[in-house]
């Protein structure tokens, strides 16, 4: 153990029962300590947020209201065995290719 290292030490019966959640709902305690555990140390990477804040951060933090205006439809899909999901892609390497710096 490190200098500034923590360890919390907790308890659980190990029953996890899932909480009512809306799109717009922060993260839960399991998301959190199992979630990001898995995913995100593990892989030494972080989100830049949760569902939440991306509005905020594309807009805000970016700077880039007129890419924001363009994503939700990318991620809203009406027939998942069609076209639609590969069109959606390719508008996707699009904006990617529009709003990326070298």
């Amino acid at each position: 153990m490190g200098k500034y290292a923590e360890v919390e030490i907790e308890f659980s019966d190990g029953e996890f029962v899932p909480k009512a959640r809306g799109w717009t709902t922060g993260p839960d305690d399991f998301e959190l300590q199992i979630g990001n555990t898995l995913v995100y140390i593990a892989r030494r990477t972080y989100p830049i947020a949760y569902d939440k804040w991306i509005r905020e951060q594309v807009e805000e933090i970016l700077g880039l209201p007129e890419l924001y205006q363009q994503l939700p439809k990318l991620f809203e899909i009406r027939r998942f065995e069609s076209q639609e999901i590969a069109d959606k892609a390719e508008d996707l390497v699009g904006l990617f290719e529009k709003y990326t710096i070298e």
